[in-house]
């Protein structure tokens, strides 16, 4: 587990970053509510529920992570003890397939978190299940105001470059076939130091191609690294998650446009014309017998 110390700390700080960044968010967002369909103390609860969600989904992905990282780890020792390399290989390439399809499948769950909390706070308060597929289509709709905004635009970015990506790799993973990297065995020789055996593992190829053009990439002699990999996938969906928090609470939430004076929308149909992306404001413009 040592060669991950590093990156997983550094992963354990942008956990700690987001929770703080969502926290502040639902709680100007509470505030926003007005009295209408729900009363305050019921909004509150609704939006808790999907707090507690969220938190619970981020928690999940931490662990699949880890034991992704402890698996490797513990077969890579077992190599010296076994007799039959190839089993503890069969092994650790099992397990590690299993945990890494679950992580996927849980962060598409998040994105679905996610995608609801957006949808009540700031597009219909009376569509409470929306997924994040729903918004993507809401943000993509020129017919709403709600386009116009920035968070918006954000959300149809990171869904174009990065969520539709990583759902279409799911899609195929639980339609069509099993989607695998290779592993490999690397034996060596005794040494003054003991023997060195190492278990590589790599990336799907399908997951290869959506990963950011940087590099930051650990690569081994069959690929990007699984585990690694893995790190690298999380650590950018954490922090767009991040920036699409921040970018909700600083325009969209008038609890902070208070104290900050900052405008969440502005009609592309006429620029200088500022608009107020308050939530409760905002939901009134959508009508209830017509949700996207």
């Amino acid at each position: 587990m040592e060669r991950y110390t590093d990156k997983l700390k550094e992963l354990e700080s942008k956990h700690k970053k987001l929770e703080e960044k969502l926290c502040t968010l639902i709680l100007n967002i509470r505030e926003d509510q007005p009295e209408g369909m729900f009363t305050r103390n019921q909004y509150a609860t609704r939006l808790g529920d999907i707090h507690k969600s969220i938190l619970y989904r981020i928690n999940s992905i931490r662990w699949h992570i880890y034991n992704l990282c402890h698996y490797h780890s513990a077969y890579e020792k077992k190599l010296y003890d076994n007799s039959n390399p190839n089993n503890t290989l069969s092994l650790c390439s099992l397990y590690s397939s299993y945990i890494f399809d679950d992580f996927i499948f849980n962060l598409i769950s998040l994105y679905d978190y996610f995608g609801s909390c957006f949808y009540i706070a700031f597009a219909n308060e009376t569509q409470p299940k929306k997924t994040w597929r729903s918004l993507a289509k809401l943000c993509s709709d020129k017919n709403n105001d709600f386009y116009y905004c920035k968070l918006a635009e954000n959300i149809r970015n990171h869904n174009r470059t990065w969520v539709q990506k990583i759902e279409d790799f799911r899609a195929s993973v639980i339609h069509y076939g099993i989607k695998r990297g290779e592993f490999k065995v690397v034996l060596s020789d005794h040494c003054k130091y003991g023997r060195k055996d190492r278990i590589i593992c790599a990336l799907p190829d399908e997951i290869v191609k959506i990963l950011p053009n940087n590099n930051n990439h650990q690569i081994n002699e069959i690929g990007i690294d699984l585990q690694f990999g893995t790190i690298e996938i999380w650590k950018e969906t954490l922090e767009s998650l991040y920036e699409l928090s921040e970018i909700a609470n600083n325009t969209c939430t008038s609890k902070f446009q208070e104290k900050n004076t900052l405008i969440g929308i502005t009609p592309k149909i006429n620029p200088s014309n500022e608009a107020n992306c308050k939530s409760g404001d905002q939901r009134s413009k959508f009508p209830d017998n017509n949700p996207p």
